[in-house]
């Protein structure tokens, strides 16, 4: 397995291996804030150790309409069948009026849920005629966005 990030270690309390390989403790690297307890949500190693795999898809379209409290109203359907859908932890739906755009974040377990969702929901939308799709997938910065409130987990 490549070691493309940061991972817990379950040789100890609170001990990161960082990408080049060297250990710290969580306390040193994030003050005051207590380890992640994710054990059993993420993947892991065959030596146990929990991999930080999260995952951020990033989608925007064109879109006329209807907004606010209508949009809710007509996509809610469809916002309970992305709720199911698997490895999936969050949507937040955005939307921009002005520039007449909607779409939305997701935040995944892992690479391979976003892209099981990623390639038949681009195929779907296009088939509806979405145009001017943009879809960008990211890495989570875990340690960093538990220190700013970010929700990691269900």
């Amino acid at each position: 397995m490549p070691d493309d990030g940061v991972r817990l270690t379950g040789r100890g309390t609170d001990v990161i291996r960082n990408i080049e390989g060297s250990e710290v403790t969580f306390r040193q690297v994030m003050p005051g804030v207590r380890p992640p307890r994710c054990a059993g949500t993420r993947p892991t190693t065959a030596e146990g150790e929990i991999v930080m795999a999260l995952k951020l898809l990033q989608m925007d379209y064109l879109y006329p309409g209807p907004w606010g409290d209508e949009m809710a109203a007509e996509l809610s359907e469809l916002a309970h069948r992305i709720a199911d859908v698997p490895g999936l932890i969050c949507k937040v739906w955005t939307e921009n009026r002005e520039a007449g755009e909607a779409g939305g974040v997701y935040l995944f377990a892992d690479e391979s849920s976003l892209d099981a969702y990623l390639g038949p929901k681009i195929e779907r939308m296009e088939a509806f005629g979405i145009r001017g799709l943009r879809a960008k997938k990211f890495d989570v910065n875990e340690p960093l966005t538990l220190i700013t409130r970010g929700r990691l987990s269900a």
